[in-house]
């Protein structure tokens, strides 16, 4: 809907000829009926007419509640000028694009309304991470206690870091990449709600301890939980399936013996800390999205240790849904198998007021489109 130029000094954006005719009314008249705006870079073959960018914003900032930025390249000076004419948003979106000159005295003028804040970064290869965490620690550091969300995705490879500025009224988290660093430092938002966690770890493993020990620390204010792993990928190590199913039968009783020459007792000695806050659980939460477990021990690992820590979940879905027949036989099972599978399985015993377990191909954090099935009873 808005373009603008690459120039910084002539960055222009151009709008829908109704709109135009409002950027020139006397009367001021707010051009932007939705209260948003949407600013990239110009597409080649779009034809004029334009008007400045700095025109818009100084004249009719004031009436936006929400900005979109993509594929842009701001001086620090430029954006904190924009937003000294964007008082009221509520709302900032930024797609690969990035602020040049931060230092460690830069501030950003107050925005008290911003309650929203996504950053997205999926095309920028030649930027480095660390120009992409600038950018992050600055919004957060000005605006860290006003957010009610915040969003933010890297590619697959970058390595995330922790969330270290308290994020005091922070509902909903969103972050893509998780890597152990991340984990590892608890985001310190004491009132989340709603929490989605995706993970592709090509390099550093991840294991299913740490993403629950991080997990575990919203304990009290979850209410829902989206996490996108493969069961593969956090369960590696056979001696982590092990730990778990030995703790589950009992076999783990204080201390254990670190002199034994068992490796699998070495093991365990070293993850009994980790493994003790496997007893706490989620009273607020009601919506779990996770993971098909297809391996028997992964399903143990679920039923046994997983659901059992959130006793008030209602609704269940699972991710990278695929059956054996998909693998062995390149068939598909018809919904009516796959519903009856789900009925007989053990969810329903572990989570007495579950209502509804929805199966899905593959992970999607919002569309639907990929559901095999909903089970319900």
């Amino acid at each position: 809907m808005v373009v603008a130029d690459l120039p910084q000094s002539q960055k222009e954006v151009k709008c829908p000829s109704a709109l135009e005719t409002h950027l020139h009314d006397e009367e001021g008249q707010n051009p932007f009926p939705a209260k948003s705006l949407a600013i990239c870079n110009r597409f080649e073959g779009v034809s004029p007419p334009f008007v400045l960018l700095s025109e818009v914003i100084s004249n009719y900032g004031h009436c936006l509640t929400s900005v979109s930025l993509r594929n842009l390249n701001f001086k620090v000076g430029s954006f904190v000028e924009m937003l000294t004419h964007t008082q009221n948003l509520r709302a900032c979106r930024m797609l690969d694009s990035f602020l040049s000159g931060i230092s460690s005295s830069t501030t950003l003028p107050p925005l008290p309304r911003l309650v929203t804040l996504l950053l997205y970064f999926s095309h920028c290869e030649y930027r480095r991470t660390e120009h992409k965490e600038s950018l992050k620690n600055l919004l957060l550091d000005c605006y860290s206690t006003q957010l009610i969300t915040f969003d933010m995705a890297l590619r697959s490879y970058d390595d995330i870091q922790p969330i270290k500025t308290p994020l005091s009224n922070l509902e909903q988290l969103k972050v893509f990449p998780i890597n152990q660093r991340f984990l590892r430092k608890p985001t310190p938002a004491p009132f989340l709600k709603r929490l989605a966690l995706k993970f592709k770890d090509f390099n550093n493993r991840v294991s299913i301890i740490e993403i629950m020990g991080y997990v575990d620390h919203f304990s009290g204010t979850l209410e829902h939980l989206y996490l996108d792993f493969r069961w593969s990928d956090v369960t590696k190590d056979n001696w982590t399936k092990k730990a778990f199913i030995i703790r589950l039968e009992g076999q783990i009783r204080g201390t254990l013996d670190s002199s034994s020459n068992d490796p699998l007792r070495k093991t365990l000695v070293e993850m009994n800390g980790k493994l003790a806050s496997s007893s706490v659980t989620f009273s607020k939460l009601t919506s779990l999205a996770i993971a098909y477990p297809r391996e028997d021990i992964d399903k143990a690992l679920m039923v046994n240790t997983i659901l059992p820590k959130f006793p008030a979940i209602e609704y269940l879905r699972l991710l990278h849904f695929r059956s054996f027949f998909d693998d062995a036989l390149n068939l598909q099972l018809s919904p009516n198998l796959i519903k009856q599978y789900f009925l007989e399985e053990g969810y329903w015993r572990i989570c007495p007021g579950l209502k509804r377990i929805t199966v899905a191909k593959e992970e999607n954090y919002e569309n639907l489109d990929n559901v095999v099935v909903q089970v319900s009873r």
